[in-house]
């Protein structure tokens, strides 16, 4: 099962991590890289563009279709992972860890250190029902059994 989440990542400083563990480096930012590849989230441009509409907000700006679109895809399973520079810190949002899903966290956090990321660096968890903080040297070494 481990081989299915060993890839190479891009180094970026922002990701969205598919349920199967495929990741996405973000470009600009979480929402347009929805928008630009709706298909990766299995939703269409014309789904997205019905909350913008509901909201009365023009696509792309992050406002609350923002906010419900995001939350809707970690509810689903997707992983969103942001780095902050200044605090040296990465905020990782999921909906549940899960085996799969700490697997994934694992080797996510493996690839940042081969990146030239930190070990120092902290990593939010942000769950539904609780933060977890961990390092990204911690989060690298979680023994999944």
């Amino acid at each position: 099962m481990e081989e299915d989440f060993k890839q190479i990542f891009d180094k970026a400083e922002a990701y969205w991590i598919a349920p199967d563990g495929k990741f996405m480096a973000v470009q600009i930012n979480h929402i347009n890289t929805v928008i630009d590849k709706p298909e990766f989230f299995g939703i269409l441009l014309s789904e997205i563009q019905e909350i913008y509409n509901e909201e009365s907000e023009e696509m792309g700006i992050e406002g609350k279709a923002r906010e419900r679109i995001i939350l809707s895809l970690v509810r689903k399973g997707f992983i969103r992972i942001r780095y902050y520079r200044k605090r040296s810190s990465w905020t990782i949002n999921v909906h549940s860890l899960s085996y799969k899903g700490m697997n994934i966290l694992r080797n996510w956090a493996v690839q940042m250190l081969a990146c030239g990321f930190s070990g120092q660096d902290a990593v939010i968890i942000d769950l539904p029902e609780r933060i977890k903080e961990e390092t990204l040297s911690s989060l690298s070494s979680v023994n999944i059994i």
